[in-house]
């Protein structure tokens, strides 16, 4: 009957063990190369960090088999520029951008599908960032807007000159998109994939908006109407 007791015993114990190996395995970050002098880390909590010094290009989480785990990206300070692909990244919800980001092409082709916001660090002199979305340093030129960032209507400051092309591509919650009058060029496609937008105001008046937009397709929805305050 001991001998039975202590065999049983042993396997609990051997069962621990492996259990304990595997957590602490799962718990374990991952890293890998990001190019040279730069480095990736996915922690268990899905931050994906990417450190070093110098531009990251044609990065793909996708390819390294990570993409289902990352629920954030970490442009570290010393990174200047981030490329690559993170649209199959399901569980994105934020980038973050370092002090030293310049680039960050993975947000101008194929977007990631869930995005709710971007963030800038104070430092940096290329991007700030206001309520989650996306501008150069001195608000001229807005660049992107997250396609999951919460809020039915959106005002783009008045500081604004430029959209950006695509630069509210399949924003899900849009129903109303105000413009001031000092924005002076718009990038096609602006609105594509907006199945939501119902109106748009633009600042100025509709001669002015017709000069604008002459021969660039804004991807509207059919539905869209343009209001002018002008």
């Amino acid at each position: 009957m001991k001998g039975k007791i202590l065999a049983i015993l042993s396997i609990v114990i051997g069962v621990l063990l492996v259990a304990g190996a595997m957590a602490g395995s799962a718990l374990k970050p991952k890293t890998g190369s990001a190019g040279k002098g730069l480095t990736w880390t996915l922690d268990f909590k899905g931050d994906l960090t990417i450190s070093g010094k110098g531009a990251v290009k044609n990065f793909s989480p996708e390819k390294l088999d990570i993409d289902q785990k990352v629920k954030r990206v970490i442009v570290a300070d010393g990174v200047t520029a981030l490329g690559g692909d993170l649209s199959t990244c399901a569980k994105l919800r934020e980038l973050v951008l370092g002090a030293d980001a310049a680039k960050a092409g993975v947000l101008f082709g194929k977007t990631p599908p869930l995005l709710e916001r971007v963030t800038v660090a104070d430092e940096n002199t290329a991007f700030m960032s206001e309520d989650g979305v996306l501008y150069n340093k001195d608000q001229t030129s807005l660049l992107f807007y997250p396609p999951l960032r919460e809020g039915e209507s959106f005002t783009v400051p008045e500081t604004v000159q430029e959209l950006r092309e695509g630069v509210f591509r399949n924003a899900k919650y849009l129903t109303s998109v105000t413009l001031p009058s000092s924005v002076t060029s718009i990038g096609k496609n602006a609105f594509s994939g907006c199945d939501q937008l119902k109106k748009l105001v633009f600042g100025g008046t509709e001669d002015q908006w017709n000069a604008l937009t002459e021969g660039v397709e804004l991807g509207l929805p059919a539905a869209a109407t343009v209001e002018f305050e002008g």
